[in-house]
């Protein structure tokens, strides 16, 4: 009697054990079906190579939509450099420069030469993440119609609205002219 409770209970777990298997290649079929519909749709549209790489890069999910959150934007680097160290102390946020610093004879913010990184060494690296520090930035980074040269004072990058609406608040109680804006952020290897 106890060989058959125990017969019955494996029995059981059995039938159930190839149920999930069985559901789980159902599952994973339609993933493979749906990563090849988005490769046929690369291909399809690889007419125009740009095209082909945006699609390419929007169905790997190279890209976020973020909310940056800036405190405000000067063209003149020394004031808005200012600003952030002000700002840091005033809001208790930290700064990162991402190891940038501003090159006075190329007039821009970049890597040292000498960087490690040898593809962005000399150039300018833009942050990306979603986390809160200060840092300055090219707005035109993250809001491509800004003016060229244009330096945001940006007190953090965010994942959700909410989060950046908070944000702003206790930047406005510091400037007036603070504002968050939404942004494709590629978020891929730049490598």
């Amino acid at each position: 009697m106890i060989k058959l409770k125990n017969l019955a209970i494996l029995s059981i777990a059995s039938s159930i054990f190839l149920l999930n298997c069985s559901q789980n290649q159902e599952k994973n079929k339609v993933a493979a079906d749906t990563i090849t519909k988005k490769e046929t749709i690369v291909k399809a549209v690889s007419v125009e190579k740009p095209i082909e790489q945006k699609v390419e890069e929007d169905t790997l999910g190279n890209f976020a939509d973020y909310y940056v959150a800036v405190l405000d934007t000067n063209t003149n680097y020394n004031q808005i450099h200012a600003k952030m160290f002000t700002a840091s102390e005033a809001l208790n946020i930290t700064i990162d420069t991402l190891g940038r610093y501003y090159n006075k004879k190329k007039d821009e913010i970049i890597l040292p030469e000498d960087d490690e990184d040898e593809i962005y060494a000399g150039e300018y690296f833009p942050r990306r993440n979603a986390e809160e520090n200060l840092s300055l930035e090219y707005l035109n980074v993250y809001k491509p119609d800004a003016k060229a040269k244009m330096i945001a004072l940006v007190a953090g990058i965010y994942a959700d609205k909410d989060s950046a609406a908070i944000a702003l608040k206790r930047l406005k109680a510091i400037d007036s002219k603070s504002f968050v804006l939404k942004s494709k952020i590629y978020i891929g290897c730049m490598h």
